[in-house]
């Protein structure tokens, strides 16, 4: 008509378009065209929030309907939980920078859930106990109650408790064995190129090389203990130098459960570093000003992995670009905080 343009079909089946019936696809677009505002998106409270905002780009979406594309769930009260959960975005272009900021609405169940567990935040200490200056870091807190409780509202409580039963312990021991504080942070991350001898002379392998620790708080080392010693009885962990560890891990990652954290470290050298708890991490002020008081914060120097692109490498000339171009990047989430759960973004450039 005079005011828009609408193209409607279907999806996609089995790799070939499957076209709607000749005689329904008239009355859809009627539909569409003559649809009532409490019909659509302009009936919901948060969309037309968003529409208020004054942005470069504007992003909504409906988790809801996502549910609905996955069969089996689809089917159950998980369906439910994300009722009336929806996105909504700003994206702004500024000055050295792009900068997005995002609100995650959740319908009254999922809310209720958010609420009553909402309230751990990122323990950075975890982070700057790295030895080295990092390339990165993903740091993220909650309570692993709330998984025991969306298993619970979904249904699956029951049968949960009894696959677990089947392998000698519970949902609680699984909630229980840990804080819920996680951190995973890296450094020197580079390209290696290894020779070696080969029928037709020497060959080479080019590979990804670097540094990474992996940080859990323990909650309560009864239920880890009873966790782990019943893996080993599956054969899928087994004793080595006085604890449990995963079987055929070999010797080229380190384990190390204390009784009040479970770190595991790329090499032993980077463990003892670690445990040592000089701390060397050299996060940006920024970065850490931005990350306190979170539940999710991530943090990446893109520039610092670029710079390990070798100049033989078939990336280099873009690369090159690259380096002249992206700084580095972080993401944050706060807890919920009564209606939606706020997160921000920013992607720095040189």
């Amino acid at each position: 008509n005079k005011d828009v343009v609408i193209l409607s079909g279907s999806g996609m089946q089995g790799g070939s378009a499957t076209a709607p019936a000749s005689n329904t696809a008239p009355q859809t677009l009627a539909a569409l065209f003559n649809q009532k505002e409490d019909e659509s998106v302009s009936a919901i409270p948060e969309f037309m929030d968003l529409m208020t905002e004054k942005a470069d780009m504007l992003v909504w979406t409906n988790s809801g309907t996502m549910m609905n594309a996955v069969p089996l769930l689809g089917l159950t009260k998980f369906a439910d939980l994300l009722k009336d959960s929806y996105g909504a975005g700003a994206i702004n272009f500024e000055d050295g920078k792009l900068v997005g900021s995002f609100k995650s609405y959740s319908g009254k169940d999922l809310a209720d859930i958010w609420k009553k567990y909402a309230g751990p935040t990122v323990n950075m200490n975890m982070v700057n106990q790295y030895p080295t200056p990092l390339t990165g870091f993903a740091a993220f807190s909650f309570n692993p109650e709330i998984i025991k409780e969306i298993i619970k509202f979904g249904g699956m409580e029951a049968t949960a408790n009894q696959y677990m039963q089947q392998m000698g312990f519970t949902l609680d021991d699984i909630t229980k064995a840990f804080k819920g504080d996680f951190v995973i942070a890296f450094s020197d991350f580079g390209i290696k190129k290894t020779e070696f001898p080969g029928p037709s002379g020497v060959g080479s392998v080019t590979q990804p090389v670097g540094k990474l620790v992996f940080n859990a708080t323990i909650g309560d080392k009864a239920a880890y203990d009873k966790i782990v010693a019943k893996l080993a009885e599956m054969g899928e962990m087994e004793m080595k130098n006085g604890q449990y560890v995963p079987k055929g891990m070999g010797d080229y990652i380190s384990w190390n459960m204390n009784g009040k954290n479970l770190v595991v470290a790329t090499d032993t050298e980077l463990m003892q570093q670690y445990l040592a708890a000089k701390g060397n991490a050299a996060v940006p002020g920024d970065v850490a000003s931005q990350s306190k008081g979170k539940s999710i914060a991530f943090y990446f120097d893109i520039n610092k992995i670029l710079q390990a692109i070798p100049a033989d490498s078939a990336y280099f000339q873009t690369s090159e670009s690259a380096k002249a171009t992206f700084k580095n990047i972080i993401v944050t989430s706060d807890n919920f905080n009564g209606k939606y759960v706020g997160s921000n973004f920013e992607l720095r450039t040189i």
